[in-house]
């Protein structure tokens, strides 16, 4: 090759760095654009779930799912509202396509499929107003946990907005309406079989007590009890349970699995906490100690790679973000290992083998923000 020439172009070596570094300019100024763009996106999105969250708390997208077209002003009539917010608030909504907007007549529309996530709570296995009304407290938390960054102080669950609980008992509820009975525990027979014929279950890190008390209606023969460490959430289990007519069935109790009575349990259930216990070995040991013989222990939590680059999808930006600003924070304030989204089945594998569990497998239809296992000790 002749000096100072590029072979393949066939130019100057000198043009060809020049051109080279041109290209390299203009793809940078062009990802660059669309960064700004996604990050202008990624803002407005955060926006618009605050919105989505007034939209659930005052009721508009019930409002708006058995209406059909309607302006803002007749919105407002129905719901007693201020027409002009509610103008503002169905814009932001439509240039999401969450609403349909007619310029025609000025009429907003919530279709059928968008209202069965938005305002079905009781009936829709796929409903979200949990999840919006979740961000709230934990946005809310992040000048503490940056806080937190600085100091090495982690926030604890004092820390967050009252309606934290409320909110995780509402994202959770879907999966116990929907599928705790009608899919989870028939995946389990000797369980079922177990509760059919009147066994014994608990739920560690029970929360505000839904899971025991919709398995305690399905179950009528059996009796259930949750322990969670959260004070305000026991309270409002013992209330709900009052008021489901099976406080005489389901037991709440303040305190965390060292707590669980031995030999006593066919089914132990840890629905989203494994990830933040602060020693997830000897809480798992204590799970299976309070099993009986042949009981079986049931997690739901995540599956998700412990390869960042192998998580850069919706479940990895959701996991991290929700991690980071809290279930990391409550492991670490109890000067936990802080497990955070580094979960998955090796891990949870790894975990339940120190705990004295033989058999650890991965349900059918897990995905990597709700998998399903199975744990069990040898008979």
């Amino acid at each position: 090759m002749q000096k100072g020439r590029n072979k393949i172009l066939d130019v100057p070596a000198s043009a060809a760095a020049t051109r080279s570094a041109l290209q390299r300019t203009a793809t940078a100024a062009e990802d660059k654009d669309q960064f700004v763009a996604r990050v202008m996106e990624d803002c407005g999105a955060a926006l618009r779930c605050a919105l989505c969250n007034i939209g659930d708390r005052l009721g508009l997208f019930k409002a708006m799912a058995s209406s059909g077209p309607l302006t803002a002003a007749a919105l407002a009539r129905k719901t007693g509202l201020n027409a002009r917010m509610l103008r503002e608030w169905l814009n932001a909504m439509a240039t999401a396509s969450y609403v349909e907007f007619q310029p025609a007549d000025q009429t907003y529309l919530l279709s059928a499929e968008h209202a069965s996530l938005l305002a079905d709570e009781e009936l829709s296995p796929l409903f979200m107003g949990g999840l919006f009304q979740l961000l709230i407290p934990l946005v809310s938390a992040a000048p503490k946990v940056a806080t937190a960054f600085q100091t090495g102080k982690p926030v604890t669950m004092y820390d967050f907005r009252t309606d934290l609980c409320e909110a995780s008992e509402r994202i959770s509820a879907p999966g116990f309406k929907h599928e705790l009975v009608q899919k989870w525990i028939p995946s389990l027979p000797r369980v079922q079989q177990a509760l059919i014929s009147g066994g014994t279950a608990v739920d560690v890190g029970c929360g505000t007590g839904l899971a025991s008390i919709v398995m305690a209606k399905a179950f009528p023969n059996s009796k259930f009890a949750g322990y969670d460490p959260h004070g305000p959430s026991i309270r409002r289990a013992r209330i709900r349970a009052k008021k489901e007519g099976v406080s005489d069935r389901v037991r709440f109790v303040v305190g965390d699995c060292s707590n669980l009575p031995p030999r006593r349990f066919d089914l132990v259930t840890i629905f989203g906490a494994t990830h933040h216990f602060s020693n997830p070995v000897r809480s798992l040991r204590h799970c299976r100690k309070a099993l009986k013989t042949g009981g079986t222990c049931f997690v739901l939590d995540a599956d998700l790679s412990l390869r960042p680059e192998e998580n850069m999808n919706t479940a990895g930006r959701i996991a991290y973000a929700a991690t980071t600003l809290w279930c990391l924070q409550d492991s670490m304030a109890n000067n936990g290992v802080g497990l955070g989204s580094e979960f998955n089945e090796t891990i949870l594998r790894d975990l339940a083998a120190k705990s004295g569990f033989s058999h650890c497998r991965k349900l059918a239809d897990s995905t990597p923000l709700k998998a399903y296992y199975e744990l069990r000790a040898k008979d």
